[in-house]
């Protein structure tokens, strides 16, 4: 009786089927840039928390949050914490990203993907400011 090859276990001195990579046969693996993996993730809890200020902000000039954040110094608070937190964030996500993009023997995808949804965030918050300045000097 004739035993089957699939039936066999490899041993030590058979050669086994090389490992199927991504890349190319001949290439090293490159991998994601560290610092622009935390660049991306930095972006993301910017922009969750720039929303999260801007959506408490709509809220509460629609009067739909209630009487109890009508005078309280704690709404301000929190508003202002929320962006100076989201713009603190976003500053910290463009270097990482910058460092993600110079780093060598590194895929730069989310370093890229990072410095772009963190200079957005920048460019929306400078232009809401410059909008917000055009305002209150063209009325009267």
């Amino acid at each position: 009786m004739t035993t089957c090859d699939c039936d066999k276990t490899p041993s030590q001195n058979e050669p086994t089927a090389p490992p199927t990579h991504p890349v190319a046969i001949g290439e090293a693996a490159v991998r994601q840039s560290r610092f622009g993996i935390v660049s991306c993730a930095v972006g993301i809890v910017a922009v969750l928390l720039m929303a999260g200020s801007v959506l408490l902000a709509y809220l509460h000039d629609r009067h739909l949050l209630g009487n109890q954040y009508s005078e309280d110094i704690g709404f301000g608070i929190l508003l202002l914490g929320g962006v100076l937190g989201g713009l603190t964030l976003s500053v910290l996500g463009t270097g990482f990203a910058l460092l993600g993009c110079v780093e060598q023997n590194r895929r730069r995808s989310f370093a890229v993907a990072g410095l772009i949804l963190n200079l957005l965030i920048l460019v929306g918050v400078g232009a809401a400011i410059g909008y917000g300045m055009w305002v209150k000097h063209a009325s009267p």
